[in-house]
């Protein structure tokens, strides 16, 4: 019997899609090491994601540590491979058909471009929440036509939006690469060529022509359907874009298990010292790509030098990294550690960073009601809340000083927060007026909004309502254009499934 279940009638069933593990606790709480414990005890296939290959390398020899007799491989852009990462990705299952244990290591992206239908029945284990929703916007009047030469538009009848597909599948995102011109698509052809896809706001390339252009790749745990269970770890997993969008989408028909980690509670209270430089003007990575924009970096960048000899470790946004290079002390890393254990050492650190919405989350907020602040919590906030934990912190025993330099105070304040919601008590919010930035406002950035009358107000608010609707149509559509198993593909994959009922 062939079971045919459109999305709309789905609901009444309360069909459970899949259900994934999310092992929750503040970060340094033990989530990762519980998972590999648990890797290491039950026998399987499993494909461990990592956020960066520097994490894939720390864990991968504590993997095979404790389980010496199981296969554990990594397969990155660093390792030693024959043929590409993807192509090595898509030759485990038969690689490793006659094997009872095996992890095979990749990064959150490596996973994310895998088809998922050739790891059905394997076990899934991603450390941190992936960065899974992909978004953008573009102008392509005069050169619509070398689009149109190596994408077709799938018309999906979903309020006029359409999935693309490459013409060419043999060229890959590293051909494009190389290519001074291309090389500006290569993500959006990378997303494109997923089986969970890549959506765009026309329906014919001739649009294009005279408007604006928005895509969207959207991959969620539903990929993962086939699989035989699937678990994350992530201090900051469901208020991240990733759970949002899958919420939206599937609502309660991917269920999620909240399992605290064992160590989540700690039992030392350092005490922390949040400080910040700028209170009244907004850094954002285009205001500091100008002159006027990277004054203040140089005015903190001359602070540090001048009172933080001893500083942990920093980052930041490319441009911070190019200014504070060579002159501010302390070790230098990349802006996204989410993960890392190699930092618990250092005592302090500073954090430069803006990662605050922009024109490329426009389909975002129209197809999924996302707010400015949502997205700006989501992301950048959690990634400076990762960035800090990666220090003395993360030992839930440390009871020491440790001290953070942020540039807003609304970062200083998100992060207290959030350490006080990880069981942190003895945190103190400190301004540095001596960098001259206090109360410093550059020309013009942040102009009085008018206020509106009565009527105004009403019209706003019954546009909102129509967007609503609108958004509600459009995710409707999407959902059903996704890549996902079929019903009777995800019945099929369970031991119990009987095609007679």
């Amino acid at each position: 019997m062939h079971l045919a279940i459109t999305p709309r009638i789905l609901s009444f069933l309360e069909f459970t899609l899949i259900t994934v593990t999310v092992l929750t606790g503040p970060p340094g709480s033990g989530k990762s090491t519980q998972m590999m414990h648990e890797t290491a005890d039950e026998p399987a296939k499993y494909i461990w994601a990592c956020p960066i290959i520097d994490l894939i390398v720390e864990q991968s020899p504590r993997l095979r540590e404790l389980a010496p007799d199981a296969s554990v491989m990594e397969i990155h852009g660093e390792a030693k491979l024959k043929g590409s990462v993807g192509k090595a990705i898509a030759g485990l299952p038969s690689l490793c058909a006659a094997n009872e244990h095996v992890v095979a290591l990749v990064t959150h992206e490596g996973l994310l471009d895998a088809d998922p239908a050739a790891f059905a029945g394997w076990h899934v284990r991603i450390d941190e929440t992936p960065n899974s929703i992909g978004s953008g916007v573009f102008k392509i009047s005069r050169s619509v036509d070398l689009l149109r030469a190596h994408y077709a538009l799938e018309t999906i009848d979903m309020d006029g939006w359409s999935r693309v597909s490459p013409l060419v599948p043999e060229i890959n995102w590293s051909h494009l690469k190389g290519d001074d011109f291309a090389a500006k698509l290569t993500n959006f052809h990378k997303l494109a060529g997923r089986k969970s896809g890549l959506f765009v706001n026309i329906t014919n390339w001739d649009q294009a022509r005279t408007q604006q252009v928005e895509w969207i790749s959207v991959w969620t745990p539903a990929e993962l359907a086939g699989c035989a269970s699937v678990t994350f770890t992530g201090a900051g997993y469901f208020g991240s874009l990733t759970h949002k969008v899958t919420e939206v989408l599937y609502g309660d028909e991917v269920k999620f298990i909240r399992r605290p980690a064992n160590n989540s509670v700690r039992s030392g209270q350092p005490k922390v010292r949040l400080h910040y430089f700028c209170d009244a003007h907004i850094g954002t990575t285009t205001f500091w790509s100008q002159s006027e924009g990277r004054w203040p970096l140089v005015k903190i960048c001359d602070w540090l030098t001048d009172n933080v000899p001893n500083l942990g470790y920093w980052s930041g946004n490319e441009i911070v990294q190019v200014l504070f290079d060579h002159r501010v002390a302390g070790e230098a890393v990349k802006p996204k550690a989410a993960g890392l254990n190699r930092l618990r050492h250092h005592r302090s650190c500073a954090y430069l960073y803006s990662s605050k919405p922009v024109s490329a989350d426009a389909p975002l907020m129209s197809l999924f009601g996302m707010t400015k602040q949502q997205i700006m919590e989501a992301r950048e906030h959690e990634d400076i809340v990762q960035f800090v934990y990666r220090g003395a912190i993360r030992d839930p025993a440390y009871s020491g000083d440790y001290d953070v330099y942020l540039y807003h105070r609304d970062q200083a304040v998100a992060v207290a927060d959030a350490m006080r919601g990880y069981g942190l008590h003895d945190i103190e919010i400190v301004a540095e007026p001596g960098a001259g930035l206090i109360g410093w406002m550059p020309a013009g950035q942040c102009a009085a909004q008018p206020k509106l009358n009565e009527a105004e107000r009403k019209e706003r608010k019954s546009k909102q309502n129509r967007d609503r609707q609108a958004r509600f149509r459009r995710r409707r559509k999407l959902r059903e254009f996704s890549s996902p198993p079929t019903i009777e593909q995800a019945c099929r994959q369970r031991s119990d499934w009987n095609p007679r009922t």
